[in-house]
């Protein structure tokens, strides 16, 4: 009988020993676990943080881009501590456009700073943005305290599909495009200050640098939906003595 007992608590003991094994995880998982972590912390730290922008009723002052137009309605302003606000339109219910001061103090002619490049484009790492949506578009704005160098040139990185250069001079470079993703970068090597991303299909824009009394602006121009079609020249149009 007693040995009849001792056959039951081996088998018992046996039963609780592999119970006991399968609750110690598996070395390869916990390595893998390990790795997966490090690699988000490294993300996070190499890609800066990424925010919603603040919103305001404010219309910035002297931002007379439009004239008087009845057509043009303003949104909201985007505020930021690093950088220019950025303030939202709409013009004729049908179209939005954000504008954005890139430099107060801008010295240079467009035709031969401003170079464009056709490729895909990303965040730049240790770089905090804040995001706005625009529609079917994902807005990034540099807000870090990273200033612009003119004499490094700036590139607008395009990736999109029907991509045309509609006007270009000194005082103006006019673009259009169905972007997939595009990127504003001070210098070859320099930072993002402006990334853009379709969030589906690539999605039609209109992109506008203009200089304005040695100020220096960036406008974007969407539809409000992705399929509706942005006719040439329209956001130029709207603006008030655009070569001056």
């Amino acid at each position: 009988m007693k040995r009849g007992y001792k056959v039951i608590l081996i088998i018992i003991g046996i039963i609780v020993l592999s119970e006991l094994i399968h609750l110690v995880p598996n070395p390869q998982f916990v390595q893998r676990y390990i790795d997966k972590l490090n690699a988000e912390n490294r993300a996070e730290i190499e890609y800066g943080a990424r925010f919603a922008a603040k919103a305001s009723n404010n219309l910035p002052v002297n931002l007379n881009l439009f004239g008087s137009n009845p057509d043009i309605k303003f949104n909201e302003t985007l505020n930021f501590i690093n950088r220019s606000p950025v303030s939202k339109f709409t013009y004729n219910g049908k179209y939005e456009i954000a504008v954005c001061r890139l430099d107060s103090l801008y010295t240079n002619g467009l035709l031969n700073t401003i170079k464009e490049r056709y490729i895909d484009s990303d965040l730049s790492f240790n770089v905090n943005y804040a995001i706005d949506d625009i529609r079917y578009i994902t807005f990034d704005y540099n807000n870090s305290n990273i200033k612009l160098n003119e004499s490094k040139g700036i590139f607008l990185n395009l990736d999109g599909l029907n991509t045309k250069t509609l006007a270009k001079n000194d005082t103006i470079a006019y673009y259009s495009s169905s972007i997939k993703s595009l990127s504003i970068q001070h210098g070859i090597d320099g930072v993002r200050d402006i990334c853009a991303k379709s969030n589906s299909a690539p999605g039609p824009i209109q992109i506008l640098f203009l200089k304005r009394n040695n100020s220096l602006y960036a406008l974007f121009m969407v539809a409000y939906r992705l399929n509706d079609h942005l006719d040439p020249n329209l956001l130029l149009s709207l603006i008030v003595n655009p070569k001056r």
